[in-house]
């Protein structure tokens, strides 16, 4: 290969990866910027409009089996999330603090998604421990909440008026100021 050839190649190369950056660092901007103006904006499964909320079955830590039901009475938050999961990890500290003001008023239902391997009911213990948190955990152990909340990705988090409707879903990590200002919304 002539030594021009060579040169041509490799700026083609350097213009290519450098156009390349750029595009990313350009769609990071935006991506977070939209990020940031639509973090109190709720999720298009649940759009604007309430509806009835789907069933639950959990195991608590004891292990008895509980439904939507076993909570009625109170307006609901329910958390799905991981031991495993950075932004989960993040916003355990602000549901901890919140819980602990709220819990005589609202119900709390932090449902671990149990996978058996990457997830155990062990490990989501175990994190909870470890961390000295009060919130009360729940284990998915067949993913049957998970699937019935249309949970993609964690953590995602539901908000239930007393009435037994889902007001709002957020999926992403949750400041302590947003998480109380949609409790406001269900109160």
């Amino acid at each position: 290969m002539s030594k021009n050839l060579k040169i041509l190649v490799s700026l083609v190369i350097i213009l290519t990866f450098g156009a390349f950056m750029s595009a990313a660092y350009i769609s990071y901007i935006n991506l977070n910027k939209s990020y940031e103006a639509n973090e109190l904006q709720p999720d298009s499964a649940s759009g604007s409009s309430q509806y009835i909320a789907p069933d639950i079955l959990v195991k608590d830590q004891q292990g008895n089996l509980l439904n939507l039901d076993d909570f009625k009475g109170k307006p609901i938050v329910i958390n799905f999330w991981a031991s495993w999961c950075g932004p989960c990890q993040s916003e355990m500290p602000n549901f901890n603090e919140v819980y602990l003001k709220e819990k005589d008023n609202i119900e709390f239902i932090m449902v671990a998604l149990i996978d058996g391997s990457k997830e155990t009911e062990s490990s989501a213990s175990k994190f909870i421990a470890s961390k000295g948190y009060s919130l009360p955990i729940y284990f998915d152990q067949k993913n049957t909440s998970q699937k019935n909340y249309a949970v993609s990705s964690i953590p995602t988090t539901v908000f239930i008026n007393k009435d037994g409707l889902v007001v709002d879903t957020f999926t992403g990590a949750l400041s302590k100021n947003n998480l109380e200002k949609k409790l406001d919304q269900i109160r």
